[in-house]
């Protein structure tokens, strides 16, 4: 998107005095006008033509067009009429989407690039409550879409964000509402564009963004001045003086994943005891998102670690195998073996059924294996093996619990949140996964999701670990709504914005993005001379093991390096004794990336191996 409309036809009679020689998007709080401020930070984020609808005072605007790359549309009728006419006059020139502002607003600039990050095309962006006075409220529905806005609470069903002032609209959506403001004019010529928005709602779904702690205001009158000059503008001071754009490496590794900048920079937080109630909320809230993101419900419960993805495989091994039972750990890749390895730390008696490195389980040896052993109390298998990308039948082994009264253990740390998954359907009682790899959060935090029934029955299992014990770590923070030890503040922080982008994009959207970008590496490495581990119906869709080609001139680590240098990561293999690499796709990572990293690995194939 590249073009952007700032209304700005407006009389600004509220301000009396101050806009008697000019309007008030000339007002200055800092060293420049609030709509010379807006302008360069629609140029910050790569606005390149900017539509300007005048109106009182006009020419105060004719100046800007010798710094900037403004066109000036002037509304004749600007005393008898209101925005949504300002908009209407400019169909004639608008051919494209593009953001919509009003003059008046001081924000965030971070608030642009929330809309144009946004998939949707037509976006209406949201703050939490403000207090500020003359607020718009917003009420949308379950899936996030406009309803109803009003300055009158009562109009609507729900509140459920407030109209910061700055949309995203798509040319086919301003058409709609120019066809529905002449409609409309007709008995009301003042009719404004949130009202038209609404009046359209039955024609297309228009999204809503809604930032919380989203900092902006929109001036009006002398207390929305006063409030602009001692807390508004000092606090977007605070938060764009620290804010800086990280340069952006796309991780094709399996984790730590690609993050966005919200994510990153929601850990610029305030300093905070754990202890305090504000944080604990915190954690319940996000622990009740990790259970809902798997259809979990009230019959799951999220238990937090700090620490890495082995973290929780070693709480969960440790705690859920009662003392007089035995763990069934199926295997066939690095983290199945990984399992192994805790359980022999432990001292745990298990069986393993092994199907080798890359091996595609077979469920009739698995049921065999199971139905000799009564000792089994529990079976383990990972999900994903990111060792090989291989997707084991996660659903099918659930299968056997009925029949054999197992407790079951899936890691799923590579496919929480990257495949759809739902907890119940699958008969999990206990699922792993860490906030760093398709939730989209930075790495530093561990969890399982509990059956709720299964985890208090742990309770009088062995105690293994002081630390990494899962029903006392669970219990403690019911009873006392705090961790057991310090958690990594920061980090929950993160995870909260990862699963707000989480929602943002939808459960369904975020595995077809991880499905292009999969598809994308099936069709073209072929052309690049490369082979697959697995056959396509064998992938998980977001991890490929690539065999490694037999050329006298290759070398994984001068293939590394050179792609490394130029802003992409790669892994290499765990496949015994086959040369492999692999390549993810989780993350905040697009089918976009990947071509260009293709065509990047296509540069070094053409240098060195052909």
């Amino acid at each position: 998107m590249k073009t952007a409309v700032i209304m700005a036809a407006g009389m600004g009679t509220r301000l009396e005095e101050r806009t008697k020689d000019m309007p008030k998007g000339f007002l200055k709080i800092g060293s420049v006008p609030i709509i010379e401020e807006s302008i360069i930070k629609l140029l910050n984020v790569g606005i390149e033509k900017i539509f300007i609808g005048t109106g009182y005072l006009s020419e105060h605007f004719d100046r800007l067009k010798d710094f900037y790359p403004v066109e000036l549309i002037k509304s004749e009728k600007f005393e008898t009429t209101s925005s949504m006419y300002t908009l209407y006059n400019m169909r004639d020139r608008i051919k494209d989407d593009f953001l919509l502002l009003e003059s008046d607003l001081m924000y965030d600039q971070k608030g642009l690039n929330y809309l144009l990050e946004a998939k949707e095309n037509d976006v209406i962006l949201a703050s939490g409550k403000t207090n500020s006075g003359d607020e718009v409220y917003i009420e949308t529905d379950s899936n996030g879409f406009l309803v109803n806005m009003s300055k009158k609470s009562d109009d609507l069903g729900s509140i459920n964000g407030e109209l910061v002032g700055i949309t995203k609209v798509s040319y086919n959506t301003f058409k709609e509402m120019c066809v529905y403001a002449e409609k409309a004019f007709e008995t009301n010529p003042k009719i404004d564009y949130e009202t038209v928005l609404v009046g359209i709602t039955e024609e297309l779904h228009y999204s809503v963004k809604v930032v919380e702690d989203y900092t902006w205001c929109e001036i009006d009158d002398e207390s929305h001045l006063k409030r602009a000059n001692e807390l508004i503008y000092p606090e977007i001071l605070r938060k764009e003086a620290g804010r800086k754009s990280v340069k952006r490496n796309i991780l094709l590794n399996p984790g730590p994943a690609t993050t966005t900048d919200t994510v990153k920079y929601a850990q610029v937080v305030p300093d905070i005891c754990p202890r305090e109630k504000e944080f604990a909320d915190l954690v319940r809230k996000v622990q009740k998102d990790m259970v809902d993101i798997v259809h979990g419900g009230d019959e799951y419960a999220s238990v937090f670690f700090a620490g890495s993805g082995t973290a929780i495989m070693d709480a969960v091994i440790n705690s859920v195998v009662p003392g007089d039972g035995k763990l069934c750990i199926i295997v066939n890749g690095a983290y199945g073996s990984r399992m192994v390895k805790i359980a022999e730390a432990y001292s745990i008696d298990h069986m393993v059924i092994d199907f080798g490195f890359g091996g595609k389980i077979d469920l009739e040896k698995v049921e065999s294996e199971i139905a000799k052993d009564k000792e089994i109390k529990c079976v383990a298998v990972v999900h994903h093996e990111t060792t090989t990308g291989i997707l084991n039948p996660v659903d099918r082994i659930a299968d056997l619990k009925a029949k054999y009264n197992f407790s079951f253990v899936v890691d799923g740390i590579s496919t929480y949140a990257g495949l759809p998954i739902n907890i119940k359907e699958s008969k999990i009682d206990f699922l792993l996964s860490t906030s760093n790899k398709c939730i989209q959060g930075m790495a530093g935090l561990s969890f399982a999701i509990c059956k709720i029934d299964e985890l208090i029955k742990t309770k009088d299992f062995p105690v293994r670990s002081f630390y990494l014990n899962l029903y006392n770590q669970y219990i403690h923070f019911e009873e006392k709504g705090q961790w057991q030890f310090t958690p990594p503040v920061q980090i929950l922080y993160a995870l909260d914005q990862a699963v707000k982008e989480y929602y943002a994009e939808g459960e369904t959207a975020r595995y077809e993005r991880y499905d292009a970008c999969w598809r994308k590496y099936r069709e073209e490495l072929p052309k690049l001379g490369f082979n697959f581990l697995h056959d396509a119906e064998e992938d998980s869709k977001v991890l490929l093991t690539i065999m490694e080609p037999d050329h006298p001139n290759y070398s994984f680590n001068r293939m590394h390096d050179y792609l490394y240098e130029r802003g992409f990561t790669i892994y290499p293999g765990k496949v015994g004794n086959k040369n492999t690499f692999r390549l993810s796709n989780i993350g905040d990572v697009h089918p976009e990336d990947i071509e260009n990293f293709i065509k990047v690995l296509k540069q070094y194939v053409d240098k060195e191996l052909v």
